[in-house]
């Protein structure tokens, strides 16, 4: 197996990907779409679920390993499709590649784009988190309600909430 063929084919599905815009949105929309409907479902499951296990991680990280293998997978049998309805599939092997060096160029290819959409998922999801708003206190005495604002300085003339 040669680089230079796997290079090939990897620069190939670049220049495919550089010149046609519905090839690029599915690499962010759908990492998602993915990202809020399972955060979603693991929040409703933390409200259903007896205290002492956190499905957040378990649930999101087990998504995203699905979602992530399941786009490679995707990438290379929709390259190869393409190569096949744009009958280009037998101009790539007149050439001296090997079935190898192909699949292995599909697979470098669709590793990298979609690893491309979830590092900016990632990204973005650091991002969000740093422009969160600090946490507020929580008043001891209250019973574990959040107080916010003067009620929690600790100064006790501060005027606190009804209910409290």
């Amino acid at each position: 197996m040669r680089l230079q063929r796997v290079a090939a084919i990897l620069l190939r599905q670049f220049y495919l990907l550089r010149g046609s815009p519905a090839r690029v949105v599915p690499m962010f929309a759908w990492v998602a779409i993915d990202i809020v409907l399972w955060g979603f479902l693991t929040r409703y499951l933390n409200s259903v679920a007896s205290s002492g296990f956190n499905f957040v991680p378990t649930l999101l990280g087990a998504a995203l390993l699905w979602d992530f293998l399941a786009r490679v997978m995707m990438g290379v049998t929709m390259a190869f499709f393409e190569d096949v309805w744009s009958r280009n599939f037998l101009n790539i092997f007149a050439t001296p590649m090997s079935i190898s060096e192909y699949v292995a160029g599909l697979v470098l290819s669709s590793v990298v784009t979609t690893s491309v959409g979830l590092a900016v998922m990632l990204v973005l999801h650091r991002r969000r988190g740093r422009d969160a708003s600090p946490p507020s206190s929580v008043d001891p005495d209250s019973g574990g309600h959040v107080l916010t604002g003067a009620a929690s300085s600790g100064d006790p003339s501060a005027p606190r909430p009804e209910g409290l």
